[in-house]
């Protein structure tokens, strides 16, 4: 069979018969001419010897296995190995890593696994071992627990790598082949152990006890949960209330579940009983307040969306306002308050912008008290009530007295206890006593036609009681029920 071969200029020799240089057109019928592919061969041969040491190969006769041919075949990243064929012994040339029997190609070359490389065999190994269970063999020095040394200080499936070869990622997470179920603490136990561990522990519950209302006090035993076995409790004072110095509340012991928690009187705290492992940390909240008030410095009434003032003052907790819930009633209007459910007041000269300033409404008695349906709540919001002439006593003899007499129509007073003086509502001589003095209802029982209020003298600091008749209408302060 006669071939024709078109090449470009091309100058080279070889052990067998081809001739000098040839250039153009060439009719060449020897079966061991130049190739570049299988396709530039006769048929039955193949293109071999690429690359050794030339670009171009020779064409040469096929045989029954190209593997086992001698030749670097098309296809092969060595003779008769790599590539399709059977993977390459260690110094081989190779493209990747499946190239080689040891898996690993560096710079083109088969060569041996370092140290703590996984292996299967330990023909794959520079140290010629390979160890381990299963999944989790490993080249590297045989030992036994502890017969390591530096840099291969850490003895793993019997096989001796680097400490170094194990990377904390957080949360009781380890991965890389030195990694060892001992980075667990006693506390948590290891749920796997290959080249990556999860450290697992118990779940983490925390109890900090009941909230705890102690108006006046100071101190207070704390009660949580005691914690687990390889558990940490820590006390810690979450926020304080407004008023309150900050940091002022401190634990005896902040780390033993039974304390003594000591603040200041009339502040409110939000402690914390904080119980953690390895693992985790959970934090239980607990109220504790020694304040009238229970922390809070203003009272928002939810049927109206106002909002007063309050103090903690002599073993109350009092508004420093004057209650302004309910609709607008003139006093000179027919249709007069009524036991209907509907709150109604009078404002001081019939000016609602009198009710709005602090001076709030003017209610009769039987308004101020709901008509009895609710007791001492009367017309105050949920939780409070109109005060008994005992609570305004323990007022006076806590020290209330007002200040800047004859100067400041609201009667300031040295506690913060604004007096608000609006006068009242006497049907027959109209409105009296705004700017002058006030009159406050009281909770308690009326006679057959009057009923104890609380006066407040802006004239001569005097504040005593009164029994005002119940046809008139005169102001209500609230204070928190206990």
């Amino acid at each position: 069979m006669t071939r024709v071969l078109i090449r470009t200029f091309v100058c080279w020799a070889v052990a067998f018969a081809l001739n000098g240089c040839v250039s153009g057109f060439e009719l060449d019928e020897d079966p061991l001419f130049a190739c570049l592919t299988d396709g530039d061969c006769l048929d039955g041969y193949r293109c071999l010897d690429k690359g050794q040491p030339y670009l171009y190969g020779v064409c040469r006769p096929v045989v029954a296995d190209p593997c086992a041919d001698g030749w670097l075949g098309e296809g092969e990243s060595d003779v008769d190995c790599g590539g399709t064929c059977t993977a390459c012994p260690v110094n081989s040339t190779c493209s990747a890593g499946g190239d080689c029997s040891t898996g690993t190609c560096e710079a083109s070359v088969c060569v041996l696994r370092a140290d703590a490389a996984p292996c299967e065999a330990a023909t794959q190994c520079d140290s010629g071992f390979c160890g381990g269970p299963g999944g989790g063999m490993l080249c590297g020095v045989p030992c036994d627990a502890g017969a390591c040394s530096e840099p291969n200080d850490v003895c793993v499936s019997g096989v001796c790598v680097s400490s170094a070869l194990c990377v904390d990622e957080g949360a009781g997470v380890f991965v890389g082949p030195a990694c060892l179920c001992a980075r667990c603490s006693a506390t948590s136990t290891c749920a796997s152990a290959v080249h990556r561990i999860e450290c697992v522990c118990d779940p983490v519950t925390a109890t900090a006890g009941d909230d705890v209302y102690l108006p006046g006090e100071s101190s207070v035993q704390q009660h949580a949960e005691p914690v687990g076995v390889g558990q940490l409790g820590m006390w810690k004072v979450l926020s304080e209330s407004p008023g309150s110095a900050v940091g002022t509340g401190e634990f005896a012991d902040p780390s033993a579940a039974d304390t003594l928690f000591t603040g200041t009187p009339d502040s409110a705290y939000v402690l914390g009983w904080e119980v953690s492992n390895d693992c985790d940390s959970v934090t239980d909240e607990v109220f504790v307040s020694f304040d009238r008030c229970d922390g809070h410095r203003t009272l928002r009434d939810d049927r109206d969306g106002l909002t007063y003032p309050v103090l903690p003052l002599f073993e109350n907790c009092w508004m420093t306002q004057n209650l302004n819930f309910g609709a607008f009633v003139p006093s000179d209007s027919l249709a007069m308050p009524g036991d209907d459910g509907l709150s109604q007041k009078f404002c001081q000269e019939d000016d609602t912008a009198n009710c709005d300033a602090g001076y709030g409404g003017l209610y009769l008695h039987d308004e101020a008290m709901a008509y009895g349906h609710n007791g001492p709540q009367g017309v105050c919001p949920e939780g409070w009530q109109l005060g008994t002439l005992d609570q305004w006593r323990t007022l006076l003899g806590g020290g209330w007295d007002m200040l800047a007499l004859g100067e400041v129509p609201e009667a300031l007073d040295s506690w913060g206890f604004a007096a608000m003086l609006g006068g009242k509502l006497d049907f027959g001589s109209g409105f009296t006593g705004f700017h002058a003095y006030n009159y406050n209802w009281t909770s308690d029982a009326c006679s057959a036609d009057t009923c104890p209020a609380h006066k407040v003298y802006y004239d001569n600091s005097i504040s005593s009681p009164y029994n005002l008749p119940f046809i008139s209408a005169a102001t209500v302060r609230c204070l928190k029920t206990r």
